[in-house]
């Protein structure tokens, strides 16, 4: 209970804030992503669907950015052919979305044949719809707003962050002795059990995004000014690898070892030197477990 207040404190206060510096509200709000699906989070407010801390920040960082967006000059500059993408990727959302509500009775036969709760037109609007748009609203305003070496420095580190805390998140649900043990039956097993449920995120999605979180955080370190958060960076890395390991995802564990090859080719060519450590840590952990992960539904 009493994180969830410091938590309506914190979304409060940057709320106000917003409209005397929106960018760093906006940052606050990256940062949240990393909670934003944890069971403790609340839905609603006031029992209002759709009406939650993260959208409510969202509400106010869009209204902060409208009032400055002028007094900063602004403007949309983005090269024709990228903004031809997005342009693109929010057509096939708008097909998709329609395809779906117009053949919602068919979706929802298959709802229930795998026991599943058949959805409602607001389930479909709110999250398949609203949902998925307004994750770009953020991007779409570090666009507009990330111009200076300030905010460059403010918008990286609410980026690592999110790595760092979804790794946390992690290591707090998951038991270190499946990892030791080396049974990779019995890490899948308690990934799959464990983490949607005191995470809010699927194992393989979290351990696809700390495959390149580790190595985001891990490059950051050549930005800090002193030894001393150097070797924060390096604590912050170690424990987002750590947490990346303990979700058993074997395509993360092959995407964070093809990421340290790339970057010890190009960059760091005493990482090369932890390739057979890699490969040994990932043989073990894994043994077993690949006919397990085959036969296993991402429920």
């Amino acid at each position: 209970m009493i994180r969830i207040t410091l938590l309506y404190m914190l979304v409060l206060f940057f709320c106000g804030y917003a409209f005397k510096d929106w960018y760093k509200s906006l940052c606050v709000l990256i940062a949240l992503m990393a909670v934003v699906e944890h069971p403790d989070m609340p839905k609603t407010i006031l029992g209002i669907q759709g009406l939650n801390l993260w959208n409510l920040l969202l509400i106010f960082v869009v209204m902060g950015f409208l009032g400055k967006k002028g007094e900063e000059k602004l403007k949309w500059d983005m090269s024709k052919f990228l903004t031809l993408l997005l342009w693109c990727y929010l057509g096939f959302v708008l097909v998709g979305f329609g395809r779906l509500i117009s053949d919602l009775s068919v979706v929802n036969s298959y709802q229930l044949f795998v026991g599943r709760e058949a959805l409602t037109t607001m389930d479909v609007i709110s999250e398949r719809f609203i949902n998925t748009l307004k994750f770009l609203v953020p991007a779409v305003l570090v666009f507009y707003g990330c111009n200076s070496e300030e905010r460059t420095r403010l918008t990286m580190a609410a980026i690592l962050i999110v790595y760092f805390l979804i790794a946390i998140q992690v290591l707090r649900a998951m038991p270190v002795m499946a990892l030791v043990d080396g049974d990779g039956d019995k890490l899948t097993r308690l990934s799959l059990k464990i983490m949607n449920k005191e995470v809010g995120f699927h194992r393989v999605d979290v351990s696809m995004m700390l495959a390149g979180g580790s190595w985001a955080i891990f490059s950051a370190r050549m930005l800090m000014p002193s030894k001393t958060k150097a070797l924060f960076i390096w604590f912050a890395s170690f424990i987002a690898f750590f947490g990346q390991a303990m979700t058993g995802g074997r395509t993360g564990y092959g995407t964070w070892g093809v990421i340290g090859l790339v970057m010890g080719l190009l960059k760091w060519r005493k990482l090369l030197v932890l390739g057979p450590i890699f490969l040994i840590v990932v043989g073990r952990v894994g043994r077993g477990s690949f006919p397990l992960s085959l036969s296993q539904n991402r429920t």
